[in-house]
């Protein structure tokens, strides 16, 4: 709808440069108040594909807020597995809003 259409355009301006670790600084408002805060590193993200924030698993979290607010869906109390997790964002997102359990997995080189 275009409520959801209208937040994803605000993805955009989600994240800045942080000096101090030579990485991406994302962060996640969560419809609860609270926010997610991850750190990307543009240099793997080049190498590779892994470990960085797809636009795919922002659409998702975003996703799985609106759709627990219109009961479209829901992930209280229930197990969640993400297969290529990246950074975790939509694996947090499913813990924040009451997933029982949340299995987030990626690939071994994105966790050195």
């Amino acid at each position: 709808d275009e409520e959801f259409l209208n937040d994803l355009d605000a993805l955009k301006s989600l994240g800045e440069y942080y000096g101090p670790f030579d990485c991406w600084k994302r962060t996640w408002p969560l419809n609860s108040g609270g926010q997610i805060t991850v750190f990307e590193d543009p240099c793997q993200a080049l190498e590779n594909g892994e470990c960085i924030l797809w636009p795919a698993g922002l659409v998702l979290a975003k996703y799985l807020e609106i759709g627990v607010k219109v009961e479209a869906i829901e992930v209280q109390d229930k197990i969640v597995l993400e297969l290529g997790a990246g950074l975790g964002l939509t694996a947090m997102v499913a813990a924040n809003l009451g997933a029982k359990q949340v299995f987030a997995t990626e690939h071994p080189s994105c966790m050195e």
